[in-house]
């Protein structure tokens, strides 16, 4: 997915967080800094979630386990929930806790594999 395509994702999930009462914030350059950083920070009552934001056409989607480490370390020292958040499109949002297949350089995460969608999200306890 290319930054620009990314960032559009990005602004419309940050728009659905706020339509239900989340507040937040899109992490500008989250892709290219030096630091761990997700791409969006938002939370409602106590509930704060570390986002890093996907988008596919497929029925899942690979994630870089260093991309998914990096999360995890973020939501450690921040003190929130990392989460994957990955629009299939034509079907909706789906959201998964990060894990990390340590026998590949590469973790996939299926569409029918959650059971996190945005009407329980802020109940997720991680």
């Amino acid at each position: 997915m290319s930054k620009r395509k990314g960032s559009i994702y990005e602004r419309e999930l940050l728009a659905q967080f706020h339509e239900r009462g989340f507040s937040g914030v899109r992490v500008a350059g989250s892709g290219s800094s030096q630091f761990p950083s997700p791409d969006l920070v938002v939370g409602k009552d106590a509930r704060v979630f570390a986002v890093e934001v996907k988008a596919t056409r497929k029925k899942s989607v690979y994630v870089a386990n260093e991309q998914l480490t990096q999360l995890m370390l973020f939501a450690k020292n921040f003190g929130c929930t990392p989460l994957i958040g990955v629009k299939f499109i034509g079907f909706g949002w789906r959201f998964f806790p990060p894990h990390i297949n340590v026998e590949k350089k590469l973790t996939r995460f299926c569409k029918q594999d959650s059971t996190i969608d945005h009407e329980n999200v802020c109940a997720y306890e991680g």
